[in-house]
């Protein structure tokens, strides 16, 4: 028997009482927005949550996107909810709930609870992570503040809870750790890529890109032609303006080529491909013009963000003739193929790591989630 089995076999041996959340609080306070029109009301020292604030992974609500000003919080029927209570979004995502790590003021789509000293706010936020509250509404789902009041909760002896938590906690904070890791080699990746590409060579010379660099867009293809995985006929990859796409029959293209995708909100993506694949009228197919590497081109045309030259409309494009004006610094056919071996290999080798990592963190979840589960169902206690 594991020690939190001994725990609530000692304590709690015939069961826990499940009480109706509103006999679980103290107080249940709302919120409000104040109004944009007033500039003094916004951007002040007062953190302002709305429910985008609470649907992290992190089970404190310590950062908010918004603030609000003294004056802005008097004129408004928001209100702040203080330390060690919870809040609870009651539309958008009803039931997702954050223990509060400092003083916030929330809007009208929160609650604030302030608990019963038996009720401990950490237990309750995991509880609330294994329901799934469906609410009322097509567009915008929501419940009531008298509905979320009605939901039950199991109360374990305070001493239970604390164990429980100190377990989930323990699961959150590998997986916070993994996640945080993965992140860093990306980071890592993306400033040693920086710094390599921004140097300042001896030999270097400035030209558009339509003069070293030959970019034409794909062909059509019809969607019937194009299968979500390979199959034995359909082997060869097919790249549109998002990456790739799927698997084709035949392709259009042979060899090592740079692709650009230059439609939809991923346009500006950029990929490598070798051997046969197919473009479509989405994608720019990139080939290397004399003096120039393909490695370092893929690097930095990655660099470049290319996104940003997107037309902005409701389908953004990248045109080709824009990317043939833009300006790059090309230093000696030497340099470039030493930046790209270097990047290449570290490319590599984040690439392991992060195709590892989110495995091993999925892994995680997993595991966290079936004791988290496991750890919060309760005998109910016989009325």
């Amino acid at each position: 028997m594991s020690p939190i089995d001994e725990l609530i076999e000692s304590l709690c041996p015939n069961g826990v009482p499940f009480k109706s959340l509103g006999d679980c609080i103290l107080s249940n306070t709302g919120g409000g927005t104040p109004s944009k029109a007033s500039p003094e009301f916004w951007n002040g020292e007062i953190p302002w949550a709305s429910v985008g604030d609470i649907t992290s992974s992190n089970l404190k609500l310590a950062y908010t996107r918004q603030s609000i000003t003294p004056v802005g919080l008097q004129n408004s029927s928001s209100h702040v909810i203080q330390p060690g209570s919870v809040v609870v979004a009651i539309k958008m995502s009803p039931g997702a709930m954050r223990v509060v790590a400092k003083p916030v003021a929330i809007n009208q789509d929160i609650r604030g609870l302030v608990l019963q000293p038996d009720l401990d706010p950490y237990f309750l936020t995991y509880f609330f992570t294994t329901m799934s509250i469906v609410g009322n509404g097509t567009i915008v789902r929501s419940i009531t503040s008298s509905e979320l009041e009605k939901i039950k909760v199991p109360v374990p002896p305070l001493e239970v809870q604390q164990e429980i938590v100190r377990i989930l906690d323990q699961f959150t904070q590998l997986e916070a750790e993994l996640d945080a890791e993965l992140e860093a080699r990306r980071r890592q990746f993306s400033a040693y890529r920086k710094e390599l590409l921004s140097t300042d060579f001896d030999e270097l010379t400035r030209a558009r890109i339509g003069d070293v660099l030959d970019l034409k867009a794909g062909k059509f293809i019809s969607a019937s032609e194009i299968l979500p995985n390979a199959d034995e006929t359909h082997t060869i990859p097919c790249f549109g303006g998002g990456g790739l796409r799927g698997f084709v029959a035949e392709g259009n293209h042979e060899g090592d080529h740079v692709l650009i995708g230059r439609q939809g909100a991923l346009c500006g993506n950029v990929k490598r491909s070798s051997g046969s694949f197919y473009a479509t009228e989405h994608a720019v197919v990139v080939t290397p013009g004399s003096g120039i590497d393909l490695s370092w081109s893929y690097h930095l045309l990655t660099f470049m963000d290319l996104n940003r030259y997107a037309s902005k409309s409701a389908q953004p494009g990248l045109a080709v003739g824009t990317l043939n004006q833009l300006e790059i610094s090309i230093p000696s056919f030497e340099e470039q193929s030493r930046i790209g071996r270097i990047l290449d290999s570290f490319e590599s080798l984040t690439e392991s790591m992060s195709n590892g990592l989110p495995a091993e963190i999925g892994a995680r979840r997993k595991q966290y989630e079936y004791y988290r589960d496991k750890l919060l169902t309760f005998k109910e206690l016989a009325a």
